[in-house]
């Protein structure tokens, strides 16, 4: 019997050391990527223009291809990394086949990090398959990691909704210039797109602050309210329901709605199949203008559920696209989506920050507490004016006038 048992501390010790092993072996004390997530107006641009294109291009059942240069794919990459894992990717572009190289922190008292570096490679009729996979210091036979890649969307919960996303690609083909995929637009992908980005806990959330935003609707008999009067409330609700819930999570939903009313769109839209309470028709403004509540409400979504970088250039890229082809470039509606950005931010910071920010709103009922000041700030002005006046983006000039915007933001009672 203590042989037995002796035999059994001593597997149980073998199993715990082996484990210990394969921890270091497979994690690391620094990252392999690091790097900064960089997005620029001209991107933004790109990824609007491909959109379009499959708007008004592309037919239920019909074949289309889309292709994505090296630079954005690597953009895209890394940016849904850093928003959603905390991490960073970088891609390797090759004929046949795209080098991953990735870093994820770890949780653990020591600060480790997840360093991958796999091979995609293409294959003759489908989707690419997953060769020579590294974890940090472990290379794995490529028999195991082909299988690994094949159920890891399995693990992560996207069942039939990726399988149904995957049999809407023909192939993908990789090159030195990028990526390349043909794809057949199916009726329902939309929805299992959003079935695997949005969960069924986020539609709830969203449920009740669309019910909250009908019934305060509803008790008012005016025909426009301040961003105040309906963001206030909504985030009264956040603040009741974080009691029970994730603040955080609350705030973008609540944040989410606001906009969606004030771009004059219901959750319909985004999820049409579900049922949404109706609305009335209601105009949301920011001293006194529709417009800038629009920006102000857009920033802040895109920054709740985003972040700050790509909400500055978002609003940037529709300035600049302003200045050529609209209203022309305003810095009042820059410093309307600096505000909006930087509440959006605080919303979700964490914990404590998107608690401060559920009060700061239901106390702050002047349209002065949320957009800083802007009679001063030149407005609609065409390109060339813009670059007269200011040199371009990345003049002094320009530079100093956003400096005084964000000055002026930070001073904001919604902000301190």
């Amino acid at each position: 019997m203590r042989k037995f048992v002796l035999w059994m501390l001593m597997g149980l010790a073998s199993i715990a050391l082996a484990l210990f092993a394969g921890w270091r072996l497979a994690t690391d004390d620094r990252p392999q990527v690091e790097r900064a997530l960089t997005l620029s107006v001209e991107q933004i641009g790109r990824a609007k223009d491909i959109v379009q294109g499959h708007r008004y291009r592309v037919r239920p059942g019909a074949w289309s291809s889309l292709y994505l240069s090296a630079e954005d794919a690597d953009t895209v990459a890394s940016y849904l990394a850093q928003r959603y894992a905390k991490g960073n990717i970088r891609l390797l572009f090759r004929t046949g086949a795209v080098r991953v190289q990735g870093s994820f922190p770890v949780r653990s008292p020591e600060n480790r990090y997840l360093n991958l570096d796999a091979i995609l490679v293409a294959t003759p009729h489908g989707m690419p398959v997953l060769r020579s996979l590294s974890i940090g210091r472990l290379r794995l036979p490529d028999v195991l990691a082909e299988y690994l890649g094949s159920r890891l969307p399995g693990w992560l919960g996207y069942g039939s909704e990726y399988r149904s996303l995957l049999s809407a690609l023909g192939w993908v083909r990789f090159d030195h210039t990028g990526v390349r995929a043909v794809y057949r637009w199916q009726p329902d992908l939309i929805d299992d797109i959003r079935a695997v980005v949005i969960d069924a806990g986020e539609r709830e959330r969203l449920l009740a602050y669309q019910s909250a935003l009908a019934t305060l609707l509803h008790e008012r008999r005016e025909r426009s309210s301040s961003m105040s009067e309906v963001l206030g409330p909504l985030l009264g609700l956040a603040e009741r329901r974080s009691a029970a819930g994730d603040a955080r999570a609350e705030n973008r939903a609540a944040i989410l709605i606001a906009m969606l009313h004030a771009i004059g769109k219901s959750p319909r839209v985004l999820w049409p199949k579900d049922a949404w309470p109706d609305v009335r028709q209601h105009a949301v403004t920011l001293d006194r203008r529709a417009d800038l509540a629009k920006h102000f409400l857009v920033s802040a979504a895109v920054a709740a559920h985003a972040d700050t970088r790509l909400a500055d250039v978002i609003g940037l890229y529709k300035e600049v696209d302003d200045s050529r082809h609209g209203s022309g470039f305003s810095f009042d509606d820059l410093a309307a989506d600096r505000a909006g950005t930087r509440f959006g931010e605080a919303a979700v910071m964490d914990g404590a920050s998107a608690r401060r920010v559920q009060q700061r709103a239901q106390a702050s009922s002047r349209d002065a507490d949320w957009m800083p000041a802007w009679s001063d700030l030149p407005v609609s002005m065409s390109e060339a004016e813009f670059k007269r006046r200011t040199g371009g983006i990345d003049a002094p000039a320009y530079r100093e006038i956003m400096r005084e915007i964000e000055r002026r933001v930070d001073a904001l009672p919604i902000m301190r």
